[in-house]
């Protein structure tokens, strides 16, 4: 298991990590005890139901790290996955890409997205030389606006019924940040 990062917050220790086998199972559990509130906002988890989904899923995102089209990490807690969040739709000519995450409900508003997003960050703008870094957060999520905010994220716009999760379309807020941003701050 690569060790991508490793982090204290409050208490516990944090570890990014490549995706394993090994997580499928807490990655279901997790992803079962908040299937209702996640269905609002990822569209994936009607596809993802149980064990064999979650080691379909593992598989593909490795093989996608694998040819650089993607970033996927688990967030583990106290050796428990509990999230897990990427740098996808990566542009290498553009030298740009987006961030997505979710997190066990269990673990929210504990600092522990923020900080895993920091260090992603950090990555992406200096061993991976991106110009930009970008997140859409659904404009009713605010957990996740407050995150790219207090990272210090530019809200450049709102992209009008883009997204289409739960059977009704909704708004994406569209948050980013520049290199030479990210090295003033």
């Amino acid at each position: 298991m690569f060790i991508f990062s490793e982090f204290s917050i409050n208490q516990h220790q944090v570890r990014l990590l490549f995706p394993d086998q090994s997580q499928a199972k807490d990655l279901i559990e997790q992803i079962n005890q908040d299937r209702e509130s996640l269905s609002r906002w990822m569209s994936w988890t009607k596809e993802t139901n149980n064990v064999q989904d979650e080691l379909r899923f593992i598989d593909y995102a490795r093989q996608q790290n694998a040819k650089n089209s993607l970033l996927e990490l688990t967030i583990e807690v106290d050796g428990k996955a509990i999230g897990m969040i990427d740098l996808h739709n990566i542009s290498n000519h553009h030298h740009r890409a987006e961030v997505g995450y979710w997190l066990s409900s269990s673990y929210q508003g504990s600092g522990i997205v923020t900080q895993s997003l920091r260090q992603l960050i950090e990555i992406a703008f200096g061993e991976l030389a991106f110009n930009k870094i970008i997140i859409m957060a659904e404009s009713e999520n605010l957990k996740s606006q407050a995150v790219a905010k207090r990272l210090g994220f530019q809200h450049e716009g709102t992209l009008r019924e883009e997204y289409f999760v739960a059977g009704k379309y909704r708004d994406l807020e569209v948050y980013s940040m520049l290199a030479a941003e990210y090295k003033k701050a």
